[in-house]
């Protein structure tokens, strides 16, 4: 909070009020349409006072995600506090990490997407930034489950909690497309079964919760390429990795946070428009370095040869578009 200024202009109330008036602009007219003096008039104060508190617009709109992103820690603290069981709990936080935001931004419709487009890269380095505050609070949850013997014993908390952060990252609204925004029961269905198959990995199968399909409306249309990226990454959560899967009966072991970091994930799948090919990609973790590597694959879907890297994305836009 900047110093030497007048008692009211120091509160937080200044603050809130102009992050009310920005979030109100942002929603009828975009991030284009977020100006600093229009702003300012809005809420009665000179546009330098505003410059106090934001160092341009793309500030103040991170500020709007910001807030938001601590209403939806203050619920899931809520929840993570709840009588349910462990597994329960985090079922209920990882469904409700997805929904809350999901909400909270619904009122900006159509313009929800280009403000995202315009404050991505400051929201991914907020979001790194950020991530530990938010996995800290299932982390504590998958503790109490280690230590009841709810889950696996030998689970390290806080790598299980950021890694099914990472799973359902693909269903936060800054990953989708403007159309796979607008259907939230979509969304809440596949956060939930997500959820639920992430949870089913902490502990042992007897006491783990059954999707039951009969419960799971029915999807209309094609499936959104957000939401598959989600499902894969469940699918790769519960999977056993391949040097796991070829050890001989002896040898066998519970699944470790550690064999999750070392699956080969999937995603971002595009069909050529006759259908013969699939353009996707395949991110490995390289924990050395701290980084996600990531690669482009081409497949044919009639089982001929596969090809990868830069290559195969020419060959596949080429194909994409007919020619």
């Amino acid at each position: 909070m900047p110093r030497n200024l007048a008692p009211h202009l120091q509160s937080v109330d200044l603050r809130e009020r102009i992050l009310d008036m920005a979030e109100s602009l942002l929603a009828n007219r975009g991030f284009r349409g977020l100006n600093m003096q229009v702003l300012s008039d809005q809420v009665g104060i000179a546009k330098g006072t505003t410059y106090l508190y934001f160092a341009n617009k793309q500030a103040i709109a991170v500020g709007v995600v910001d807030r938001i992103f601590h209403r939806v820690l203050h619920d899931l603290s809520v929840i993570a506090a709840g009588p349910q069981t462990p597994r329960d709990r985090l079922t209920t936080m990882l469904s409700a990490r997805v929904m809350l935001r999901h909400r909270a931004l619904s009122h900006f419709g159509k313009q929800l997407q280009p403000v995202m487009d315009a404050i991505r890269p400051a929201l991914h380095r907020y979001r790194q930034r950020h991530r530990h505050e938010e996995a800290a609070i299932f982390a504590g949850v998958v503790e109490e489950g280690c230590r009841t013997s709810a889950f696996f014993r030998r689970l390290d908390p806080m790598r299980t909690a950021l890694a099914m952060l990472w799973a359902t990252d693909a269903l936060l609204p800054s990953y989708l497309s403007a159309n796979e925004l607008t259907d939230l029961p979509a969304i809440e269905t596949e956060a939930g079964a997500l959820s639920a198959l992430l949870t089913r990995g902490l502990g042992p199968i007897g006491s783990a919760p059954t999707i039951r399909e009969k419960s799971r409306p029915k999807r209309r249309g094609r499936a959104t390429s957000g939401l598959i990226v989600a499902a894969l990454g469940a699918l790769s959560w519960v999977g056993a990795p391949a040097e796991t899967v070829a050890q001989p009966e002896q040898s066998r072991r519970i699944m470790s946070v550690d064999d999750r970091f070392r699956f080969v994930e999937a995603g971002s799948p595009l069909i050529s428009p006759d259908g013969r090919w699939v353009l996707y990609t395949q991110t490995r973790l390289d924990l050395a370095e701290n980084k996600r590597r990531v690669t482009t694959w081409l497949s044919s879907t009639q089982g001929r040869v596969t090809s990868s890297s830069c290559c195969a994305a020419r060959v596949a836009e080429r194909r994409t578009r007919g020619g």
